[in-house]
Parts: structure tokens; C-alpha cells; sequence
């Protein structure tokens, strides 16, 4: 697999190749500091002409070229404040929002997503406080994009969606524990609009084979299994109540976690998702088989991680079987730091569903993770 500094270097397109770089140093600086003084410390105000949309594309070169200057000035962050208002194009756009991109804003704001790519980039003070909190800030205005916007065209989902595989890959893909607020917020925003765009623009074959083949790279990093755990027992919760009806033991989970399934996603969607969400974490045993990388050995927090994901799927299987587990399960998440997992069992398989018919609907989850044992793993024997 490339290097996630290379990969995410071919997403953002424009990068620091654009025509600005062609600059020497000195000249790009200049060029930079006059484009700002002039039209974006003015809220890049345009005027309807015949070369507006010249306008915007030298506006939207020196933004991109912005991005990736130091941190020293405040340049940065202007070119993140503008980016970020122009997303909002699609919702409700502001009266600094250029005519051209208020008029197309689905292409436009795909542009926005390429550019926006390349504050990623690895650079040397990106544990800079002031460089997290950019961010930050990006990640949640591509959040508000996916949760309050509509009337996003297939192409601009689809650039969303690449868009924060990538970002998630640069920072995730490294062999060295990520940790940290932004990493976390980017992986919980990644699902999130994952999740959104089942309900409202289904993801590509393609596309998930991608998330899949990147998150299989990621499983080294906790909040990755964490994440993925919450989503796949959200939906494990709505799956139950729709194939097996009220009177079936419900799986509770927390409300934050409930929250994350969209409330406009169709039922008939909700098999496919779950299905695939499933299997995007691919077979967990790889974390502590042979087949494990070589840069991976020695990782002292694999073996906790492994544990997360089996215990994640172990509560799959007992919700099948009809098994009620506590809705505090998540406290098994101490075990990531050494602590104590603990479920409690409330109430022994209904009466009035088979243990048969239950096995059988656990068996395809079972294969679908690789280890075809797995049931008799993980299934705790009933008296």
C-alpha cells in the first residue's frame, strides 16, 4: 500500500502544484499576501461580470497554496475560515459567498473538499495547538455539510466520502498510535457521514471496497475498534426489531449511539448496511496472527485492541441469541487501558423464539468474519 502521505497528496489534486507553487518562495508569499489584501480580509466580495469565475478560481488557487504555509501568521486559518463558509453554499450560503459558487455549488464545493485535503498533509507542527484546532474546524463543518444538507448531487458524496478516507488514512495508516481529540473526532465523523450517505446517496461497490481495504490498515488504532463497535451495535439494535419484531429481547444501547443511525434511513436499507459495515473491519484475528505486519509487532495495545473487537462481536452473537446485555456494555471499553470488562446477562433465551432459528441467523455473521469457529468461540454455554 503507498504511504499515507503520498495518497492523500494524489486526493488533494492540487496541492502544492498548483500555479502559485510554480512561484519561487518569495514570490508565492507575495503573490499570497496581495490576494488576501485585497479581496479575502474584504470577505472576497464579487461582482457579477463576465470574469467572476476567473476570480474565484485565482481566489481558490491562493487558498489552496494558503493552506499549506506554516503556521506562524494567521494566513492558515483565514483560508480555512473562507473554505469553510463556502461549504455551506449547498444549505444556506452567506452574502460573502461568491455568485459562481452559490450558482454550482455541488462543483464548487467538491473543489473545496480536493483543496481542503491538503491542510493534511504531513507537516512539522501538526501537534501545534493552533494546527489541531483548524482541524477541528474543518471536520466539523464537513459534518454540518453531510447532517443539515439535502441536496447533495452522487458526485459531491462520493467526494465527501473520499475526502475523509484519505484524511483518516494519513493520520490513522502510520504504524505509531494516533490518539488524540482529532483523531478520534475524525474517525466518529468519517461513520457519521458514512451512515448518512447509506440513507441518502448508497456508497459504491467501489467505495466501500476502499473503506474497507484503508480501515483494514487502521485497526491498530483504538478508537478505530471503538468506533466501529458503536456503529455496528447501533445497527445490530434496529436489524433485531426489524426482522424479529417487538416482542423479540431488544439490544439496548446508549442513546448517542442509537443517535448515530439516521432516522431517514429505510429499513429495507438497513440489512445492506449492517452487512457491510460488518465486514469492514475485516477478520480481527489478523491483529495477533501471523499474518500481522512486521511494523506492527511489539505493539503492546494489539492484543487489548483484539480483545475490544471479540467482546464487540461476542455481544453480537448474544443479541441474536436473544441474550439481553446491560445498555452500559460500552464500560467494557476499560479494557482497552487494563481494566475489567463486565456484561450483564438479564434474561436467558425466549421461549418463543428456537434456539435453532437463532443460531442459524448468527451463522452468516460468523462466516462473514473470516473464522467460520467463531460461534463456538464466542458463544457463552446457557444451562
Amino acid at each position: 500500500m503507498e504511504t499515507s502521505t503520498a495518497t492523500l497528496e494524489e486526493a488533494a489534486g492540487w496541492s502544492r502544484r498548483n500555479l502559485i507553487g510554480l512561484f519561487t518562495a518569495g514570490e508565492s508569499h507575495d503573490a499570497l499576501n496581495a490576494s488576501f489584501n485585497e479581496s479575502l480580509e474584504k470577505k472576497t466580495r464579487f461582482t457579477k461580470n463576465a470574469d467572476e469565475h476567473l476570480l474565484v478560481k485565482w481566489t481558490m488557487e491562493v487558498l489552496c497554496y494558503g493552506l499549506t504555509l506554516p503556521l506562524d501568521r494567521d494566513t492558515v486559518k483565514l483560508c480555512v475560515d473562507v473554505y469553510t463558509d463556502w461549504l455551506m453554499a449547498l444549505g444556506s450560503p452567506k452574502d460573502s459567498t461568491p455568485p459562481p459558487i452559490s450558482r454550482e455549488p455541488n462543483l464548487y464545493v467538491q473543489k473545496i473538499l480536493r483543496h481542503l485535503s491538503s491542510l493534511f498533509l504531513s507537516r512539522w507542527d501538526q501537534q501545534s495547538p493552533v494546527y489541531l484546532s483548524l482541524c477541528q474546524q474543518v471536520l466539523h463543518a464537513v459534518q454540518s455539510l453531510a447532517r443539515e444538507n439535502a441536496t447533495m448531487s452522487r458526485d459531491t458524496w462520493e467526494t465527501l466520502l473520499h475526502f475523509l478516507l484519505h484524511i483518516n488514512h494519513a493520520m490513522l495508516a502510520p504504524p505509531t498510535a494516533a490518539g488524540g481529540v482529532v483523531s478520534d473526532l475524525s474517525v466518529a465523523v468519517l461513520l457519521e457521514v458514512w451512515l448518512l450517505s447509506c440513507a441518502r446517496c448508497f456508497p459504491s461497490r467501489s467505495l466501500w471496497q476502499m473503506c474497507r481495504q484503508m480501515l483494514s490498515s487502521w485497526r491498530h488504532q483504538a478508537a478505530v475498534v471503538q468506533q466501529w463497535s458503536r456503529v455496528v451495535a447501533a445497527l445490530t439494535s434496529r436489524l433485531l426489531l426489524l426482522n424479529f419484531g417487538p416482542s423479540f429481547p431488544p439490544f439496548k444501547v446508549p442513546d448517542e449511539d442509537a443517535a448515530l443511525i439516521p432516522a431517514d434511513l429505510d429499513d429495507e436499507r438497513i440489512p445492506h448496511t449492517w452487512f457491510r459495515f460488518l465486514h469492514l473491519f475485516s477478520n480481527p484475528v489478523e491483529l495477533v496472527g501471523d499474518s500481522l505486519d512486521e511494523a506492527f509487532r511489539g505493539d503492546v495495545q494489539l492484543p487489548k485492541i483484539f480483545f475490544r473487537a471479540i467482546k464487540g462481536i461476542s455481544l453480537l452473537v448474544d443479541a441474536f441469541l436473544g441474550v439481553q446485555v446491560s445498555s452500559d456494555w460500552l464500560a467494557m471499553d476499560q479494557s482497552l487501558s487494563g481494566g475489567a470488562a463486565h456484561v450483564s446477562v438479564l434474561s436467558c433465551f425466549p421461549p418463543s423464539v428456537g434456539r435453532d432459528v437463532a443460531v442459524a441467523v448468527v451463522k452468516p455473521l460468523a462466516a462473514g468474519l473470516g473464522n467460520p469457529n467463531i460461534c463456538s468461540l464466542l458463544r457463552t454455554e446457557r444451562q
